[in-house]
C-alpha cells in the first residue's frame, strides 16, 4: 500500500493504514511526504513501526 501522509480537506493517510492493517496484517506500507512535520505525525501516531516514510523527492533504489 502506498499512500500520502496528508489528505487535504480529509481523513489523514494514517487512518487508511490502520484500516487496511486491521483487515490484512501482512500488508506492506510505504508513506509518502513532501511535508517533514508529517513524517513527525506519523512517528507520533506509532504507523511507522509498521510502515516506511520516505520524504520526496526520493530515489527509486530507497524503495529496494
Amino acid at each position: 500500500m502506498i499512500t500520502t501522509c496528508y489528505w487535504p480537506k480529509s481523513i489523514d493517510g494514517i487512518e487508511p493504514v490502520w484500516r487496511a492493517k486491521s483487515n490484512l496484517p501482512e500488508v506492506k506500507v510505504l508513506f509518502i511526504t513532501s511535508f517533514a512535520a508529517e513524517v513527525q505525525n506519523v512517528q507520533k501516531t506509532g504507523a511507522n513501526r509498521h510502515a516506511m516514510v520516505r520524504l520526496k523527492p526520493f530515489h527509486r533504489l530507497e524503495l529496494l
